[in-house]
């Protein structure tokens, strides 16, 4: 997506963060109720302007659509983050101009690369966690390309898993462990005996043996920061 403006949009994303608002400005995003019309007075008239009126700007074709609706669904996952903490993270980056619009910048490429809205959703929880200093800016940014490069379904696979550090063939297909370890969040696959007492043990047709990976310590947090179980 190609915005003659977008280092504007890049920056009004990042002043939304601490808005009190946010709420109501991620909701109205994510229903994408005001891209078909476009109308300036109607932007004008709710607390959305600061990022949909320069979007209009720019002479946005419907494609932005989407884009407007993943950024709402980013939006709303910071509610939860106290507004203390949104309002000095942006108070912060104002203090440093070049940091706030390479931040602002990254995240319009990251949320327009998305190939699914609850990618927005998860890319949100992990901004979140960079706001309140729980991750660093480079962990976050590891997360942001695992979320952005992954199968979706391989995702949903890792959060279901009952175990946050061995995983073996009988819990995941081995495509989808090798997903994971091309992602940074899993070991290599390796062949590991399997124990008779497995539960799974006699349906494996008489094999002793099954892929197996661990979990990185990346693979661990990513999976427990999205179940919320930190």
């Amino acid at each position: 997506m190609q915005h003659p403006n977008s280092e504007e949009i890049g920056l009004a994303a990042v002043d939304a963060v601490a808005l009190d608002n946010i709420k109501d400005v991620g909701a109205t995003l994510a229903d994408s109720i005001l891209v078909p019309v476009l109308d300036h007075s109607l932007l004008e008239s709710i607390p959305v302007v600061g990022i949909i009126f320069k979007m209009a700007k720019t002479g946005v074709a419907i494609r932005e659509r989407l884009f407007i609706k993943k950024l709402g669904t980013f939006l709303l996952e910071l509610q939860s983050v106290p507004a203390a903490d949104r309002e000095k993270f942006v108070k912060e980056l104002n203090e440093d101009p070049i940091a706030k619009q390479k931040i602002g910048e990254n995240l319009i490429l990251l949320i327009d690369r998305l190939d699914d809205i609850q990618k927005a959703s998860m890319l949100g929880k992990f901004f979140g966690l960079y706001i309140i200093k729980r991750i660093s800016h480079d962990i976050f940014r590891r997360y942001s390309i695992a979320v952005d490069r992954a199968y979706l379904p391989d995702l949903e696979a890792l959060l279901s898993l009952t175990s946050i550090s061995e995983i073996t063939q009988i819990d995941l297909t081995e495509i989808q462990m090798q997903e994971l370890y091309m992602l940074g969040l899993a070991s290599a696959p390796l062949g590991k005996e399997i124990e008779p007492i497995h539960k799974d043990y006699e349906e494996l047709s008489g094999s002793k043996s099954s892929t197996t990976v661990w979990l990185t310590e990346l693979g661990i947090y990513f999976r427990k920061f999205l179940s919320g179980d930190y």
